[in-house]
């Protein structure tokens, strides 16, 4: 742009220097032309001088102008006429004397007819006698008495001649000025737009992006100015522009890394952008509807009546895709934005399987207190009601009561522990604790009802096997797997615990023999208050919470739990950090 811009300048500063010295050349030539003719005017002034200092010496001048007008003609190369104050011819240097009479009456030659009113005058034209282009000049004398016109005539041809030859020099010069003015211009011109056109190569840096760039400024005046405040002006641009660009980088990270699902859409609900979090979840493809992607009625309605009344909305939804309930919350942006609708999504699931366990953990602590409530009380009451009853029937009662106040006791101090054990506040002491010594300990509380049933103990561990766990707290998981190893065990039966260190890992099993626990049960064992058979678990003594406090204790050091079903027997397996 700036180069056909340039060339305009210097196409328009050579046409003015053409013109200017065209105009010039013009005037210079009609100067030469004038002085040319000025100079043959004085000449022929001079001719007609030397003429009449001659004649006036003759008394009778007018037989010799013939003679004169020849001998003058031959000497100056020059046409001389005498004409009476009527304009006849007298003589005439190229006319024959005696064909002067013949001669045509020059009174209304412009020049004879000039110097007639005016005492001299002269003129360009073209001589018929000749068949040329003349100069002519016309002087009026007086001589004894008798007024005379003497006219010369010089060929133009002659004073083109010399005119050609100034005129030459004339084009020689101009063509040399036009010549030395055109590259003088166009250095001006360059060396004018020089800084523009650094200041024009900056702009384009400057837009594609890069605001390195600076501007070399000029010695003095605008243009140093102006380049110091384009550079001044591109160093804000870059430092603020690198300041955008942390910031973005910053915002795209914490964009990025936010868990819930983050979701930007225009008015008309097509996705801009989206975090891994969303694509994780239901995908992403940019441009395309939001109900093509999250289908889901509850959703859109949420968005569309966010969009609607341009204010936030929260509302839970099930999205049977991925079978998991989600909140959707729809945040309106200002309309004039690109953006016209902010969506995050949080996974729910978990808190809404809290919520059910919470509620189930409520029902069946409800369920777990009550019978044993109800046994107390009507037991009290019938008491209460029979003053004269036997001493055999009120041991029953009491006996009754005691069994029923120590299931609400057990399930109480099983709800304690299990609190303990989800208490952020629990600190592990961790201490190195012999697996086989630990085992023996464990099994000598469980010795009388072992022996009562004749269980046969089976204990597979090294003698230098350790694991470091915090005693107490192991002691919950243990105790509650040795409890149940008895308690659901049969006459004759056995009880065989494995140990054997795994990689970087103590593991513990737990076998027993006794009724199968039902395959769909394995999943939901270790739940608040699940039993596979609840008829069988209150008979023997037990309140539902003991396997889920064996799992919390075992995660609590980093470990795992899970339950086997075979056919004559069940195992336990823990995995714990070594």
């Amino acid at each position: 742009m700036i180069k056909v811009f340039k060339n305009k300048i210097l196409f328009i500063y050579l046409i003015l220097v053409f013109i200017s010295f065209s105009a010039l050349n013009y005037a210079v030539k009609e100067y030469f032309k004038y002085e040319n003719i000025r100079n043959k005017v004085k000449t022929s002034e001079i001719y007609v001088k030397n003429i009449l200092i001659l004649l006036s010496k003759e008394k009778n001048p007018e037989h010799l102008l013939d003679e004169i007008s020849k001998e003058y003609s031959s000497k100056f190369s020059v046409r001389l006429t005498f004409t009476d104050s009527s304009g006849k011819v007298l003589a005439d240097s190229d006319i024959e004397e005696k064909k002067i009479k013949n001669t045509e009456n020059h009174l209304h030659r412009p020049e004879i007819k000039e110097a007639s009113e005016k005492n001299f005058g002269f003129s360009i034209r073209h001589s018929r006698t000749l068949n040329k282009e003349m100069f002519y000049y016309a002087q009026k004398i007086s001589l004894n008495g008798k007024t005379f016109l003497i006219r010369t005539a010089i060929p133009m041809e002659e004073l083109n001649k010399e005119l050609r030859f100034e005129y030459r020099r004339i084009y020689f010069y101009f063509i040399l000025i036009v010549i030395l003015s055109s590259g003088a211009g166009f250095l001006i011109i360059k060396k004018a737009f020089h800084p523009l056109e650094k200041i024009i190569y900056a702009s384009k840096k400057y837009a594609s992006g890069d605001f390195s760039h600076r501007i070399e400024p000029e010695s003095s005046g605008e243009m140093k100015k102006l380049s110091q405040t384009l550079n001044y002006m591109a160093e804000n641009l870059e430092k603020q522009i690198n300041e955008l660009i942390i910031k973005n980088k910053q915002l795209s990270s914490i964009f990025a890394g936010i868990i819930e699902g983050v979701v930007l859409m225009d008015k008309n609900l097509r996705i801009k952008k989206a975090n891994a979090a969303f694509e994780n979840i239901f995908g992403f493809s940019e441009g395309k509807h939001i109900n093509e992607t999250v289908k889901s009625a509850e959703a859109l309605d949420t968005l569309e009546i966010s969009l609607k009344e341009k204010k936030k909305i929260e509302k839970d939804f099930f999205y049977r895709e991925k079978n998991k309930h989600f909140k959707i919350s729809a945040i309106p942006i200002d309309s004039s934005s690109e953006t016209a609708v902010l969506a995050v999504i949080y996974d729910i699931d978990e808190e809404k399987k809290l919520d059910s366990l919470k509620k189930e953990f409520i029902a069946n602590f409800s369920h777990e207190i009550k019978t044993p409530i109800t046994i107390i009380k009507a037991n009290i009451e019938t008491i209460l009601s029979d003053s004269k009853m036997s001493k055999e029937d009120l041991n029953s009662f009491l006996i009754s009561i005691n069994k029923n106040s120590q299931r609400i006791e057990n399930i109480s101090k099983d709800i304690i522990t299990l609190n303990f054990l989800e208490s952020d506040r629990i600190k592990l002491n961790k201490e190195k604790i012999n697996v086989s010594d630990y085992i023996n300990e464990i099994k000598e509380t469980f010795k009388t009802s072992m022996t009562s049933l004749k269980i046969n103990f089976i204990k597979e561990i090294p003698e230098n096997l350790e694991i470091l766990a915090d005693k107490d707290i192991l002691d919950k998981a243990l105790y509650n797997l040795f409890d149940n190893a008895v308690k659901f065990n049969m006459e004759k039966g056995f009880i065989k615990i494995i140990c054997a260190k795994d990689d970087e890992k103590i593991k513990i099993i737990f076998e027993n023999s006794g009724i199968p626990i039902p395959k769909e049960s394995l999943e939901r064992i270790f739940e608040r208050f699940y039993t596979a058979d609840k008829s069988r678990s209150r008979l023997k003594g037990g309140t539902g919470l003991g396997l889920s406090i064996v799992k919390h204790a075992v995660e609590l050091h980093g470990g795992k739990v899970y339950a086997e079903s075979f056919q004559n027997f069940n195992r336990f397996t823990i995995t714990i950090p070594s």
